[in-house]
């Protein structure tokens, strides 16, 4: 294990010797990377401990000294959740905090409000993915917004309902004019079946469950949530210690 821990450490030195951030995600990931060395070094070497976390908070408040410049994703952990994560570690409750708690759901809001032309897993995946992220923070530091966690968990619910015959078929899948990695967009002509925690349609079953276990109710939220889970069930058949992907072309 620690000649894993040092080769990643390792990584992460010559990757930050020519890293020259232009973007937001690119600017996050520099404070990720000195965050992680400090976390690295703090049973070890305080100095070094001490310098990467002051690192670390530098371009930290770099980002939020020029946040209306940046272009944010909304990603769960590259968009404004990451930002507030990582205040919440290195600054603890403070009232940057929650300025940027406000303006991450003023912004989600806004986001719902002017969605149009929904296709769930041909292009706004990431959409979900960060509208998960997003949810998944209240719920676990702000379950007592149930107006805002509502609002977003029946836009959800929505568009499910409008897309759930994708369930009852092979068509959950990112069709390769959207496929950004060359690599796939190249082995995979057609598209790709799209089952993961970041881009896939379990991003509805892991915040329904998440809004269950807080005891979080909302009109149809059980029922969406029970067709999700028999929809993995019937997926998946366990055979010989792995599970094995149902075949759709039976």
């Amino acid at each position: 294990m620690k000649k894993v821990k040092k080769n990643i450490i390792d990584n992460i030195n010559l990757e930050l010797e020519n890293y020259k951030p232009n973007n937001f995600p690119e600017t996050f990931d520099l404070v990720i990377y000195y965050y992680f060395l400090a976390i690295y070094y703090k049973k070890t070497d305080l100095n070094k401990y001490r310098q990467y976390l002051e690192y670390s908070k530098d371009q930290l408040n770099k980002i939020l000294n020029n946040l209306k410049k940046y272009d944010i994703p909304l990603g769960s952990w590259y968009g404004f959740t990451g930002i507030a994560y990582m205040i919440r570690e290195l600054y603890g409750e403070c009232q940057i905090l929650y300025s940027i708690e406000n303006f991450v759901k003023d912004q989600s809001l806004k986001l719902i409000v002017n969605g149009k032309n929904h296709d769930l897993f041909n292009g706004k995946y990431d959409l979900l993915n960060g509208l998960t992220g997003i949810l998944s923070y209240f719920i676990t530091y702000h379950n007592e917004q149930l107006n805002y966690i509502e609002e977003c968990l029946n836009w959800m619910i929505k568009l499910f309902e409008e897309d759930c015959e994708i369930i009852k078929s092979k068509n959950i899948w990112i069709k390769n004019k959207y496929i950004t990695n060359p690599i796939f967009k190249k082995k995979y002509s057609e598209g790709y079946i799209d089952l993961g925690a970041a881009h896939g349609i379990i991003d509805f079953l892991y915040i329904f469950s998440l809004a269950k276990k807080n005891n979080i109710k909302c009109n149809k939220l059980d029922e969406t949530y029970n067709k999700i889970l028999e929809f993995y069930i019937n997926m998946f058949v366990f055979s010989n210690d792995t599970y094995l992907a149902t075949d759709y072309n039976q």
